[in-house]
């Protein structure tokens, strides 16, 4: 059995250190880095140039901390699902080595890196000299922040679509229990969770970029699609799994409404039939008819709710913030 492998991403939260202080430590590596820029091009130290990288800085920081936090939700949620199977233990150990086995190709790889090369040089200018442009070294610094977020965030995306993808590949293996669709809860669980990664950046870009944060910024247009994405693709069949088993749910009941005690042998209910009548089947017909048709609940709604309007609240409070301090200071 090969040996699974991770995305750089995930190796770096893969030591005994705590994932909140590897964050830290990004962090602090990529400040140490600027600095060395700095006295490399002779820059003056100062606050409000630093404060130009904060977004890539605290962006790097977050996605190293939450990369690792969402993949161990998706792995709980797998392994929740897969104690719902009735597989034997050979299929599971399968389902959980493709899982495990999270390898980007490097073929993959050249689409981040080509859009953050093009991205960088499309900033500072499509070429330059270090003899002729001020300041080469933090130009490529600059680049190379860019090349290094537009990695970060395919490495991440694509690690969260493919664990989900591999949970609803498995999910196929749970028979659908009407009474019981909190056996699905996980895929709704890890699509919820993915957005916090989304989140997380635009909240961070919000606190950031005050002044240029506009509802009409062309940077918030990936925030709802990409949330979308996020929240479909570990759900994806599932809905029609769900009603088809509805359906004949509530055929049978209707034929055992009719009289057809033989139809609800079938039915969920097949077991439990002893002094059931015409009241209790079509309570039972309303139960199943009321049934969602996604599996959730009202702390994983709420939840999504919350993570939605994170950035929000994240801008109006900055917003005030900012304005306060200008009115103590003019």
């Amino acid at each position: 059995m090969n040996k699974p492998s991770q995305p750089f991403l995930l190796r770096l939260t893969s030591s005994q250190l705590p994932n909140w202080l590897v964050g830290v430590l990004t962090c602090v590596f990529f400040v140490l880095l600027q600095a060395l820029v700095f006295e490399i091009e002779g820059i003056k130290h100062s606050y409000s140039l630093y404060s130009t990288t904060f977004f890539f800085i605290l962006t790097t920081g977050y996605l190293v901390f939450i990369s690792r936090i969402i993949n161990n939700n998706h792995e709980k949620g797998f392994f929740k699902l897969l104690s719902y199977t009735k597989l034997n233990e050979s299929e599971k150990q399968d389902h959980i080595q493709e899982f495990h086995d999270q390898k980007l190709s490097w073929k993959e790889m050249l689409i981040p890196i080509c859009i953050g090369l093009l991205h960088g040089f499309f900033v500072n200018g499509a070429s330059f000299s270090f003899n002729e442009v001020p300041y080469p070294f933090l130009k490529v610094y600059s680049i190379i922040q860019i090349l290094i977020i537009w990695i970060m965030i395919w490495q991440s995306t694509s690690t969260y679509l493919r664990n989900m993808t591999k949970m609803n590949r498995l999910s196929r293996a749970i028979e659908i229990d009407i009474l019981n669709t909190e056996q699905l809860m996980p895929l709704t669980s890890a699509g919820v969770i993915s957005i916090l990664a989304f989140v997380g950046v635009y909240t961070i870009l919000f606190i950031e970029s005050i002044d240029s944060i506009e509802l009409y910024n062309p940077a918030l247009l990936p925030l709802i699609p990409s949330i979308v994405w996020m929240v479909v693709t570990p759900l994806s069949g599932v809905r029609k799994r769900i009603i088809s088993a509805k359906e004949l749910e509530i055929g049978l009941i209707e034929k055992g409404i009719e009289g057809d005690k033989k139809a609800l042998e079938k039915s969920r209910i097949g077991n439990n039939l002893e002094n059931i009548n015409v009241v209790d089947l079509m309570t039972y017909k309303r139960l199943i008819t009321a049934t969602p048709e996604i599996p959730i609940n009202i702390p994983t709604a709420s939840r999504f709710i919350f993570y939605l309007i994170i950035p929000f609240f994240t801008w109006v409070a900055a917003s005030i913030v900012d304005k306060a301090i200008d009115y103590l200071i003019g």
